[in-house]
C-alpha cells in the first residue's frame, strides 16, 4: 500500500517538472525571437522624441597610418664645460636653471697670472722688434746661411733642375741622393725669394716666437673668463667661489632646450616605413592631455642585433621650455600615407548584426532629421579615421553621419544633432 502511495507521488512531481520544463522552453524560444527581431531590425528607440547624437561630416583626404614608440627626449644641443686653464674661481655668477644667452660670463679664474705673462711676452716682442729692425737696417739678408746653394739660384732655375733630376732619377741615370739634393735646392731658394726674406730674419731674431708667445698669453688671458658657447640652460655645476680648478675640469653643463631631440626605437619589421621628414606626435605623462608635434630628422641606417630595433630622432619645439631633457614620451609617427581616401570618424562605425554600419544624417518628407541605416564595407583605418569603401546607400563627401548613440540606434529614428563634446 506505501508503495502504490509513493508510485503516485512521483508521478504528480514528474508531472509538475514537465509542465515547467515545457513552459520554460516556450518561454526561452520567445525571448530569441525577440532577441533575433532585434539584431535583425534594431530596437526602434527613436520613435518617440528625437534622440541627441553628435555628427561628423564625411571628408575625402590623406588617411595617415602610424608607428608608436617608447622616446627619451634629450637637449638640441649639450656640452660640459671644462676649464682650459688652471688656477682660482673668483666668481660663478649663475646658479643651476639659470637661462643665458651665447658670450655671457658664467665663471673667471683669478687672471693675475695671465695678465703678468702677457706683459712679460709683449716686453719679449719689443726686445724682438728691435734686433729685428737692426737686420733689416744693416742689409744682412743678402748674407744668410750662405751655405745654402740654393740661396743663389732663382726659384725658375731651381724648379727646372728639379723636374728634370726627377726625369733622369725614372730613367736610372740620377741617384735618389742626387735627386733630394736638387729637391732641397728648390725649397731653399723658394725660402730665400725675395718676398720670404723678413720671414727668415724673423724667425733669427726670434720675432716670430715673441709674436706667438704674446698670442697665447692673449689666448689664456681670454680663457681666464669661461663664456656661454651659445644660448641656453645652466646645470649640473660642479664649482664654487675660491675653489682651485685644473686644467681639463668639468666646471657645468650648458644645454640648448629651446629645441628637444626624442631617440625612439622602431621595431624591425616596421623600420622600413619610417622616413626622414615624416611628421610625428609625442605625449607626456607631465602634460596629459596636450600633443606637441615634431618631425623625423634621421634615421640609423642600422639595426641593433640585441633589440632587434632601428632608431629614429624626432625634433621637437620646445620654445617655452616646458619639456624637460630626460623626459619619456609616447610617440607616434606617420608612416603610412594614403591619398584621397574617404573617411569618417572611427565612433560613426558600429557592429551591427556582425556587419559594419554607419548611421548617416538624412532629411525626411516630413522635414525631420532622421538616421539612415548604412551597411557599409571599410578599408584602412588608424587611431582616428575609418576608411569607407562602400556604403549601402551611398555616403559621399560632405554628408553628415552620427559619432553617438548610434550603439541601439534604429533605422529611420529621428535626431537631433548637437554640439561635440570636447575630448
Amino acid at each position: 500500500m506505501a508503495t502504490e502511495k509513493t508510485y503516485k507521488f512521483i508521478s504528480v512531481i514528474l508531472f509538475f517538472v514537465l509542465i515547467i520544463i515545457v513552459a520554460w522552453i516556450q518561454f526561452a524560444g520567445s525571448e530569441g525571437a525577440a532577441d533575433e527581431h532585434e539584431v535583425l531590425a534594431a530596437p526602434d528607440i527613436g520613435a518617440g522624441a528625437p534622440t541627441s547624437v553628435e555628427t561628423a561630416i564625411v571628408k575625402k583626404q590623406e588617411l595617415i597610418v602610424r608607428i608608436t614608440a617608447i622616446g627619451r627626449t634629450r637637449a638640441f644641443r649639450q656640452v660640459t664645460m671644462q676649464s682650459q686653464l688652471s688656477g682660482l674661481i673668483t666668481a660663478v655668477p649663475v646658479s643651476e636653471g639659470d637661462y643665458v644667452k651665447k658670450g655671457q660670463l658664467l665663471a673667471r679664474i683669478d687672471p693675475t697670472l695671465f695678465r703678468l705673462k702677457l706683459d712679460e711676452a709683449r716686453e719679449a716682442l719689443t726686445q724682438a722688434t728691435i734686433k729685428y729692425g737692426e737686420k733689416i737696417g744693416d742689409g744682412q739678408q743678402t748674407t744668410l746661411r750662405p751655405e745654402l746653394k740654393g740661396a743663389l739660384l732663382s726659384v725658375e732655375k731651381s724648379q727646372d733642375l728639379y723636374d728634370n733630376a726627377l726625369i733622369a732619377n725614372k730613367q736610372g741615370k740620377l741617384s735618389n741622393d742626387e735627386t733630394a739634393f736638387a729637391e732641397r735646392e728648390l725649397a731653399a731658394a723658394k725660402i730665400f725669394a725675395e718676398k720670404d726674406k723678413r720671414t727668415i730674419i724673423a724667425s733669427r731674431t726670434g720675432l716670430t716666437q715673441a709674436l706667438v708667445r704674446v698670442k697665447q698669453a692673449e689666448l689664456d688671458l681670454k680663457n681666464a673668463e669661461i663664456r656661454a658657447q651659445f644660448s641656453g640652460a645652466i646645470g649640473d655645476i660642479k664649482i664654487v667661489v675660491g675653489q682651485r680648478v685644473a686644467a681639463g675640469e668639468d666646471l657645468f653643463t650648458l644645454l640648448d632646450n629651446s629645441k628637444l631631440l626624442i631617440d625612439t626605437q622602431v621595431l624591425e619589421s616596421e623600420s622600413a616605413l619610417i622616413k626622414k621628414g615624416r611628421k610625428a606626435k609625442a605625449i607626456f605623462t607631465a602634460f596629459a592631455g596636450e600633443v606637441f608635434h615634431g618631425s623625423v630628422i634621421s634615421v640609423n641606417p642600422l639595426i641593433d642585433i640585441e633589440s632587434k630595433t632601428r632608431r629614429a630622432t624626432i625634433l621637437l619645439p620646445n620654445k617655452d621650455r616646458r619639456l624637460i631633457p630626460g623626459m619619456y614620451s609616447f610617440v607616434k609617427i606617420d608612416a603610412k600615407i594614403y591619398k584621397d581616401r574617404l573617411i569618417v570618424p572611427n565612433d560613426a562605425v558600429v557592429l551591427r548584426d556582425r556587419r559594419e554600419v554607419v548611421f548617416a544624417v538624412r532629411q525626411s518628407e516630413a522635414k525631420k532629421k532622421t538616421a539612415e541605416w548604412n551597411y557599409v564595407k571599410i578599408g584602412v583605418k588608424n587611431d582616428d579615421f575609418t576608411e569607407i569603401t562602400w556604403s549601402k546607400f551611398n555616403i559621399q563627401e560632405g554628408d553628415t553621419v552620427i559619432t553617438s548613440n548610434n550603439y541601439t540606434m534604429s533605422h529611420d529614428a529621428t535626431v537631433k544633432p548637437v554640439k561635440p563634446r570636447k575630448k
